[in-house]
């Protein structure tokens, strides 16, 4: 009988033992034994973690009686300065859609997937590129474009964004925006044919590094020379297609179709080639 009895309950199934507490379903708290749950502990003299299950989300509670004038309890959610908080989405959702946009999955593909709203979606793809921006404005204020070793140039341009009702109609007025990008060397070259002269040549080709765009007023020397010189390394060799206002920038010092002062040195090219090398 002992032998019989040991060898069933070897052959037990793993699961829920007697006595286990278990979540219901539909509701987040975790089970015993949980991470989370063991870290729902005393973290000060005053502070405690407590759920609410109507929020589906862990608090920070202090009961501990204060001066006259302030609380005597309090509470906050523990996702609040973060990307999670004030979202009524469940948070596996949102971490879910967080990780696909990272993935650079689209829009329309992470709706499928998850099955959650479009502008839900599109708020937390907002979220994500304002973190990314502070944190760029935190962390690489002191990037200049340019810095990295395997930069041959910096290409920039313009363009003007306007809005026109059913895309009739003449042209509305709109923002400009100025961009700049590295060109990255890839050590990799390809054959070009001037469609004008028919000369056949060999380019390199690159690929696109950091990048920088911002809205300006207008496209005067006033409002680009700053820019230029705030984001772009010392030195740096800067590219533009062959428009005219470029040359403007420096226009006492030309050499072989180069500008050049003690900062940076602008290459106009000329209206046959190709503007976009990406």
């Amino acid at each position: 009988m002992s032998v019989s009895s040991s060898v069933v309950s070897l052959s037990r199934r793993g699961g829920r033992t007697s006595g286990q507490l278990s979540a219901p379903y539909g509701s987040r708290t975790p089970s015993d034994g949980d991470r989370v749950s063991e870290a729902r502990i005393i973290v000060s003299e005053e502070t405690t973690w407590t759920y609410r299950r109507s929020k589906s989300q862990f608090y920070y509670r202090c009961r501990t009686p204060s001066s006259i004038g302030i609380h005597n309890d309090r509470q906050e959610s523990i996702t609040k300065g973060s990307v999670f908080f004030n979202k009524k989405s469940d948070i596996n959702k949102v971490y879910i859609v967080l990780s696909e946009h990272f993935r650079k999955a689209s829009i329309a593909t992470i709706i499928r997937t998850v099955r959650i709203s479009g502008p839900t979606v599109s708020q937390l793809a907002v979220d994500c590129q304002m973190l990314m921006h502070n944190d760029f404005i935190r962390y690489f204020g002191d990037y200049k474009l340019g810095d990295n070793e395997l930069c041959d140039h910096i290409q920039i341009d313009e363009s003007k964004f306007g809005k026109r009702k059913y895309n009739r109609g003449s042209r509305r007025d709109g923002v400009w925006v100025f961009g700049m990008v590295e060109a990255l060397r890839t050590g990799i070259t390809y054959s070009y044919t001037d469609p004008t002269t028919g000369v056949q040549e060999t380019r390199q080709k690159f690929s696109a590094g950091r990048r920088m765009l911002c809205t300006v007023p207008n496209r005067t020397a006033a409002t680009l020379l700053p820019i230029l010189y705030q984001f772009c390394k010392e030195g740096a060799v800067i590219r533009s297609d062959g428009w005219r206002a470029y040359s403007s920038l420096h226009p006492d010092d030309k050499v072989y179709g180069e500008m050049s002062n003690l900062w940076f040195t602008l290459v106009i090219a000329l209206q046959s080639i190709a503007q976009h090398v990406y």
